[in-house]
């Protein structure tokens, strides 16, 4: 007889937090900390693309999905034809973003379950689909608003950072500006367009500014901010899950 409650999908993101000297015996993630049991459809370092084809082969139908969402950038060449260097160098490297993630936001839809998403590696935008429940935006905006950090403030879904420097820097949508930043450092040739390149360094500092009061260890949350995210969610899943 199958217990489990929810087919549970998605990147690292949804896997493990990460710390500092950790020997990832102390790791986390959402499930772990609801400690409701699951189907795990979980691959590291996947984009949506590949996670909807696990789900296609691995999904109980029958159970309801709770999905940590990531960015579509593995997806772009496979959904536009084009290459990364010329996604970045596109003055409308934002809208081309937007067409892969509503396409992938539209797959995973048409999986069939009830979908509980959850913005993490990237925040959701433009989900309208009737089987979608948006748990939360955004992970990230939610550590900005939580992180008692009184350089940082959010409003209006924007968040508004005053750096040591006292540089004042907005961050309007969050995405996985690390897997951007590698494919630059790794690609020194390629000339990223200059307000993709902004947003880029925006978010690096505002990650480094979490590191602060232990939100964000590098480039991924800490345990820190999984157990504090799992309780806010907490409430909010079982009641999805009607359990």
């Amino acid at each position: 007889m199958n217990d489990k409650k929810f087919n549970y999908i998605g990147p690292t993101w949804a896997i493990k937090s990460f710390d500092k000297n950790e020997d990832n015996t102390g790791s986390t993630n959402f499930a772990t900390e609801w400690k409701i049991d699951y189907i795990d459809i979980t691959r590291n370092s996947a984009p949506p693309g590949k996670l909807i084809k696990l789900a296609e082969k691995h999904l109980d139908k029958k159970l309801p999905i709770v999905w940590i969402y990531s960015d579509p950038w593995g997806d772009i060449p496979s959904i536009t034809g084009m290459s990364f260097k010329e996604y970045v160098e596109r003055t409308d490297w934002f809208d081309i973003w937007k067409e892969c993630n509503f396409y992938n936001l539209k797959r995973i839809s048409e999986l069939g379950p009830p979908v509980f998403i959850i913005g993490s590696h990237c925040d959701i935008i433009d989900c309208t689909f009737s089987n979608i429940e948006i748990g939360h935006h955004s992970m990230q905006k939610w550590m900005a608003t939580n992180c008692t950090m009184s350089n940082i403030k959010v409003l209006d879904n924007i968040i508004d950072i005053v750096l040591p420097d006292t540089r004042q820097i907005r961050i309007e949508h969050c995405f996985a500006n690390e897997i951007y930043l590698r494919f630059l450092y790794e690609n020194d040739f390629v000339q990223p367009n200059n307000d993709l390149h902004d947003k880029l360094w925006n978010q690096w500092h505002f990650w480094k500014e979490l590191e602060k009061v232990n939100f964000m260890y590098d480039v991924h949350p800490t345990k820190k901010s999984y157990i504090n995210f799992s309780k806010y969610l907490e409430k909010k899943v079982i009641r999805f899950l009607n359990i």
